[in-house]
């Protein structure tokens, strides 16, 4: 009982209420008693209110203290805290239940906080070393040009094409981020409505025909029969469709196969739309990292053409998937192809 009553404010502050109510009730209970048989009762009442007030005194720095302790331990962390991010948070047995919820809770908001800024500091470093790259190039063609490259059409010419590439890839990357900023805060939260997935598998799978065949690549696309409409976002699945599409494509080799498929899962509330290409395939080491922001895999994966991506088309995908309430997968063998599985939920998600 005595353990209960330590490791709760409320207990504590109850048994602590019940302790002084009965000491008092005794105390008075004395002074009456007293007052029949000492005769000079004013005495008699001043030397009780002292004692009465010495021991509640007491009573209340012995039962206080206990509460009062782990709130000033905690306080001197907290400042401490403030000053040094990198400050041991413990949470101690000894301390109230409600103080340990408190400091349980505030544990995991700054760790949180610590692992949200890790991954801002990564995305701008990420950032800057996309961005130096392309600068780069375009800062050295203009230079060239200056120093008399552009009196020669050709060589002018390629320098110009070069730089426009480059501005081309640095527009496409500014928008993506755009757009991962945007789906990741849940702006297009609010435009989810009833889409028919089959609809946009067919369109986008028709959309990479023609780019499949320059690339000699074999596109087919099984869409199984009645499938139920989902809730969400047809723009953003259609982007979601086809950078996995583009990147099949794209990671393959001539002669390739690429596959998307869309069907009923396992469980009847759901529905699964799988994408296969026959590809360079992926090491095992990099898949944990796939969806991350600018992460590359491709010093194993060459590319049927000479386009530079973003490294940002997974991570578009996967913050798609998670904002449609979906669940994604991948499998992938080097040398055999890659494999990404999304599992949609039917109704509200």
């Amino acid at each position: 009982m005595r353990r209960y009553f330590q490791h709760s404010f409320k207990s504590w502050l109850r048994i602590s209420y019940w302790i002084i109510a009965l000491i008092n009730l005794a105390l008075g209970i004395s002074v009456v008693l007293l007052k029949g048989t000492i005769s000079n009762w004013l005495s008699c009442s001043a030397l009780a209110l002292l004692i009465v007030f010495l021991i509640n005194l007491l009573i209340v720095k012995l039962l206080i203290q206990p509460v009062i302790q782990p709130i000033q331990l905690f306080r001197a962390q907290m400042r401490q805290l403030a000053s040094d991010e990198e400050t041991p948070f413990e949470i101690q047995p000894s301390d109230p239940l409600e103080l340990q919820d408190i400091k349980q809770s505030l544990k995991a908001l700054l760790e949180n906080a610590k692992l949200r800024l890790r991954e801002l500091r990564l995305f701008v470093a990420n950032a800057s070393h996309e961005l130096r790259t392309p600068l780069t190039t375009i800062k050295l063609r203009v230079e060239a040009l200056r120093d008399g490259a552009i009196q020669d059409i050709a060589v002018s010419d390629k320098f110009l094409q070069e730089i426009e590439a480059e501005v081309d890839g640095l527009s496409k990357m500014v928008t993506d981020l755009l757009d991962l900023s945007r789906i990741e805060s849940g702006i297009s939260d609010d435009l989810k409505t009833e889409v028919d997935l089959s609809s946009v598998t067919r369109d986008v799978c028709a959309m990479f025909e023609m780019r499949a065949k320059q690339a000699a690549i074999q596109l087919e696309c099984i869409i199984e029969k009645d499938l139920p409409k989902i809730i969400g976002v047809e723009e953003q699945l259609r982007r979601m469709l086809y950078n996995l599409v583009d990147n099949a494509i794209k990671y393959n080799r001539p002669g390739g196969k690429v596959a998307v498929e869309l069907h009923r899962a396992r469980d009847p509330d759901r529905l699964q739309l799988v994408v296969t290409d026959s590809g360079f395939g992926i090491p095992s080491a990099y898949l944990p990292h796939i969806f991350e922001r600018f992460y590359r895999a491709e010093a194993t994966r060459p590319r049927s053409g000479i386009s530079r991506g973003s490294g940002l088309g997974l991570a578009i995908v996967k913050a798609i998937v998670d904002l449609h309430g979906a669940e994604i997968s991948i499998k992938s063998e080097l040398g055999k192809g890659t494999q990404i599985i999304i599992t949609f939920p039917l109704g509200v998600c």
